[in-house]
């Protein structure tokens, strides 16, 4: 992808400023809204997000139409990062979307705020979780779920999912390693293991935050993939006290953690079920 820092888009409505971000799917720059309303002429400037993505070929490109039509399907629920325009040329995609200053894994990773802070993980999680289960209620699955893909504020407090790429209206998908390895349930990892049956992107939903959840409260993963050749992942399918060993965390955030890790996706619990279990918890620590 180019540089386009210093560019005008939209007939000169935004100003690109900086790179803020890269993946497979695009990149994502800082941007000025020169035509937003602000009180006087010395105030802030009104700042987007702008995703831009460069066109495929069909039938790939149907997929980049699907991630603008999805989002915009599921940006007015709360805790769902906004779009707030989405426009097109010959050669990119662009996605305006509410700019935050940072993402989950700036937070977990380098600031480290929510370390034994319980009102602060329970808050943070339950606005993950109820984001998810709006955009279940639309059939909207994300499939990608990750702290990257968690944007904040700088505090960790204030949490909107984001990056619909991978986003799917199939409540069943025969797509195998969909996402991010590290938060893939069993079957999404490889589907050769599970006769590359179809799985539930519902419930692979409910696996990827589990995932987010040890993260929050160790800064860790409990494996790297979950597939028999990890070796730490075998030895929680073989070791009913593989996470207490390993995880630091108390014991009722154990066993909740356990019931979202069954290997059968349909024992895992629900969103419903487990917003009750976050919400009793007394302490993740």
């Amino acid at each position: 992808m180019p540089d386009f820092s210093g560019i005008f888009i939209d007939a000169g409505r935004f100003e690109l400023v900086r790179l803020l971000g890269a993946g497979g799917c695009g990149v994502v720059y800082l941007a000025i809204d020169h035509h937003a309303s602000t009180s006087s002429s010395s105030a802030t400037p009104v700042h987007r997000a702008i995703k831009i993505v460069r066109k495929v070929g069909r039938p790939d490109i149907e997929y980049q139409k699907r991630e603008i039509a999805l989002h915009r399907l599921v940006s007015d629920i709360p805790h769902v990062l906004t779009l707030h325009d989405a426009f097109e040329d010959e050669y990119y995609f662009y996605l305006v979307m509410e700019y935050c200053e940072s993402d989950m894994y700036k937070v977990l990773f380098e600031g480290r705020m929510y370390h034994e802070n319980d009102e602060l993980v329970r808050s943070a999680f339950l606005q993950i979780l109820d984001a998810v289960q709006a955009c279940h209620r639309r059939r909207v699955f994300h499939r990608d779920l990750k702290p990257e893909n968690i944007l904040c504020n700088a505090d960790g407090s204030e949490i909107y999912v984001a990056d619909f790429g991978l986003a799917t209206q199939n409540s069943r998908s025969a797509t195998f390693g969909c996402g991010s390895a590290p938060y893939l349930s069993p079957v999404e990892s490889v589907g050769l293991e599970f006769s590359y049956r179809p799985y539930s992107t519902k419930r692979a939903d409910v696996w990827a935050l589990g995932i987010i959840l040890v993260n929050m409260i160790t800064g860790l993963g409990p494996w790297e993939k979950a597939v028999t050749e990890d070796p730490r992942f075998c030895e929680h399918l073989l070791d009913g006290g593989y996470l207490e060993r390993v995880i630091p965390a108390s014991q009722g955030a154990i066993q909740i953690l356990k019931r979202v890790f069954r290997i059968n996706p349909q024992s895992r619990p629900s969103l419903e079920q487990l917003r009750r279990s976050i919400l009793n918890l007394d302490t993740f620590f």
